[in-house]
């Protein structure tokens, strides 16, 4: 299907204006002129009937898109590919396009999540990059997928901690994952709090993003507000 087909489709999928201006209130990086307002699961049925049909890869390659739904669509559809390669390919080729926190955050890459290595190199390969989104998409799928005990490393916290960028998005993702890593590895993030400099913004903001979680009791939350500076 071409591109203006697909963009007829998705603005036919508009939910109303008060949607269109609670999701430009959400995603301020981009103008609401690229947002049409369509609620997600309404995208990710579009997304898969394309899939089904094998009627996306006309769009995948047409890039850089313009409305925010459209990379919606780009980075679900990107999921819904099975072949680890292609999966790999559109996705190095769609990760410098993005430019705010819900498309970097919405997708999972299911053809590789089960390749540790694969999907560890990637990581590495993006958290030093100087483009903030690629940052926190490394970010976020290190938080997903390797700090479980079966894959968790304790430099795991260290590659977040040396993360070098003022970029918001990306400071606001380190606190979040330091606050999973309170959750599922109290004590090792615990020490590494005690014992490491890290940025007091980021500090603190991952201690407040604890406190709010269900997952910790009240004195795990007492201890870690301990560390505030």
């Amino acid at each position: 299907m071409d591109n203006e087909s697909i963009i007829n489709i998705l603005i036919s999928l508009k939910s109303d204006e008060k949607y269109r201006d609670f999701i430009a209130s959400l995603v301020p990086t981009i103008s609401k002129e690229k947002i049409i307002g369509v609620k997600t699961p309404a995208i990710r049925s579009f997304a898969k009937t394309l899939f089904i049909n094998n009627n996306y890869e006309e769009f995948l390659n047409k890039l850089p898109h313009f409305y925010l739904e459209e990379n919606m669509l780009h980075s679900i559809l990107i999921s819904f590919i099975k072949d680890k390669d292609e999966a790999y390919f559109r996705l190095e080729q769609f990760l410098n396009y993005i430019d705010n926190w819900a498309v970097c955050d919405c997708f999972k890459i299911k053809a590789i999540e089960k390749d540790k290595v694969l999907l560890l190199k990637i990581i590495k390969d993006n958290i030093k990059s100087k483009k903030p989104y690629r940052i926190r998409f490394a970010i976020v799928n290190l938080m997903r997928y390797f700090l479980d005990d079966k894959y968790f490393k304790s430099e795991y916290l260290t590659w977040v901690r040396d993360v070098k960028s003022d970029d918001y998005y990306v400071k606001i993702a380190v606190a979040w994952f330091y606050s999973v890593a309170f959750i599922k590895q109290f004590e090792e993030t615990l020490t590494y709090f005690q014992n490491n400099d890290i940025d007091i913004w980021i500090r603190n903001k991952a201690i407040q993003k604890s406190k709010e979680s269900k997952r910790l009791t009240n004195k795990q939350k007492e201890i870690i507000n301990s560390l505030k500076k």
